[in-house]
């Protein structure tokens, strides 16, 4: 799994990639890095080329319009959840 923090439009923004295909765009929300994109790309060969494609993806979406307050327990990644439950769960596509 790798982490990339960046300043995006003026928030911290982490990407997470899982070495493969899945990709996590997340924000800190009460201490906690929490999702609030999910995407999936295939073939990708390299950290540099995961890393382009985030930023991609990161530059089509709108900015990050979340309350910097926690959100109520639902809306947390609960211990044994996959990202993919997670983001069924919530209602947002986990592959895009």
């Amino acid at each position: 799994m790798r982490h990339w923090e960046i300043e995006h439009a003026g928030e911290l923004i982490r990407i997470e990639w899982n070495n493969a295909a899945t990709f996590n765009l997340q924000t800190p929300i009460g201490g906690q890095w929490v999702d609030y994109h999910c995407f999936t790309c295939y073939g990708i060969d390299s950290d540099q080329e995961a890393l382009e494609h985030a930023f991609e993806v990161l530059g089509q979406l709108s900015p990050i319009s979340v309350e910097l307050e926690p959100q109520p327990e639902p809306y947390l990644q609960q211990p044994n959840e996959t990202r993919t439950e997670y983001c069924a769960r919530i209602g947002i596509a986990p592959h895009t």
